[in-house]
């Protein structure tokens, strides 16, 4: 699993680092974490992560762009988005675009613990669902071919039949002449 922190502000970033590591390492989760300090760079560094933990007011792109660009090249991926200004408008905003939480700063450390755990495991349970569906669709294949065998040698036996008759009322008409 890949957990991404992009925030503009360093302290905030070493801060939910320590607070993410200190989650990992007590529910036994491995997770590979990388930080980006703006939305342009993370574009630019990161490929397809599994949570994404995302300041909102930030140089550049902000957060709702980046949120929607997160989104629309990787749906999967769950985003708690985070800022320092937390009126509604924002929150509705974000969870319109598909956000998995909506944190205000300070940041709480139980909060963010809670919409960890909760990008965890929607993390976890879309992995499932994707590995389920391979599997269907490795047994759908199979089944497919055993279905064309079966119809090829249904197919070979009526010819066989029809052959067998065919030769069996030649045969009858040569005894009768």
């Amino acid at each position: 699993m890949t957990i991404a922190i992009v925030d503009d502000e360093l302290e905030t970033r070493q801060y939910m680092q320590d607070l993410v590591a200190q989650y990992l390492a007590e529910t036994g989760r491995m997770a590979q974490l990388v930080f980006y300090p703006d939305g342009a760079s993370f574009l630019v560094g990161c490929e397809h992560p599994d949570i994404v933990l995302m300041d909102i007011d930030m140089p550049g792109m902000d957060g709702l762009a980046l949120l929607e660009r997160v989104r629309n090249q990787n749906p999967d991926t769950q985003v708690v988005m985070i800022t320092g200004h937390g009126d509604m408008d924002n929150a509705v905003e974000c969870l319109r675009l598909g956000a998995a939480d909506f944190i205000a700063k300070p940041v709480n450390d139980d909060l963010l613990e809670h919409s960890l755990k909760r990008a965890a495991e929607q993390y976890s349970l879309r992995e499932q669902i994707r590995r389920h569906t391979e599997h269907l669709e490795e047994l759908v294949a199979s089944r497919t071919r055993e279905l064309l065998e079966a119809h090829r040698v249904a197919v070979v036996g009526e010819t066989v039949a029809c052959m067998a008759h065919t030769i069996k009322n030649l045969a009858a008409a040569l005894e009768g002449s």
